[in-house]
């Protein structure tokens, strides 16, 4: 438990950072748009693109249960939106010029699949040791993908009016990940 215990704990200092970069982003955006993002509580309190996604992250905060909640966050709401994040608006902000913030999400998603590995290994190492875990699990990963993928649905929408020429939209590529990440876990 102390191995997981730090392991977390380098995840959440991980998260620290990538609001920090975020932040710092935003501040350097906003010297030359000042009114980006300033109404920024109201989308998050009020806008039905961000509701899903605020409806799904309280509930990962009321669930008491912690192997539910680690597979909720992440083995489904995490590596979704972080697949939005820092692959798709990567690529989106590369394509619309704005090369530093495509640095930005390049690095953050290191993190992000350095936090997929740890997190798969954990349930490899579960399931070896406690076979009969393997059906909670897969319980849960299957009611929070739905979750995650009701989640990042809208946001994932916007980008596809910014990427019109794409095949699939981002949210069926997103889907399809998760579905192959999870069949992992069979």
């Amino acid at each position: 438990s102390g191995r997981i215990t730090m392991t977390a704990l380098f995840q959440s200092a991980d998260e620290v950072r990538r609001i920090q970069r975020f932040g710092y982003r935003l501040k350097q955006l906003q010297q030359c748009w000042p009114e980006l993002a300033r109404n920024h509580k109201a989308l998050w309190l009020h806008d039905a693109a961000w509701q899903p996604l605020r409806e799904a992250v309280e509930h990962l905060l009321v669930t008491y249960d912690w192997g539910e909640s680690l597979v909720g966050l992440n083995l489904c709401l995490k590596p979704a939106l972080d697949e939005l994040v820092t692959h798709h608006l990567a690529n989106t902000a590369r394509a619309q010029g704005d090369h530093p913030l495509a640095q930005i999400l390049g690095s953050l998603r290191e993190d992000a699949l350095w936090q997929r590995e740890w997190t798969h290994a954990l349930a490899e190492t579960v399931f070896a040791d406690t076979p009969a875990s393997r059906g909670p699990v897969q319980s849960w990963a299957s009611r929070w993908s739905a979750i995650a993928l009701r989640a990042i649905g809208p946001l994932a929408a916007e980008l596809d009016v910014l990427d019109a020429g794409a095949e699939q939209s981002v949210a069926v590529r997103i889907e399809g990940e998760m579905r192959a990440r999870l069949s992992a876990l069979d």
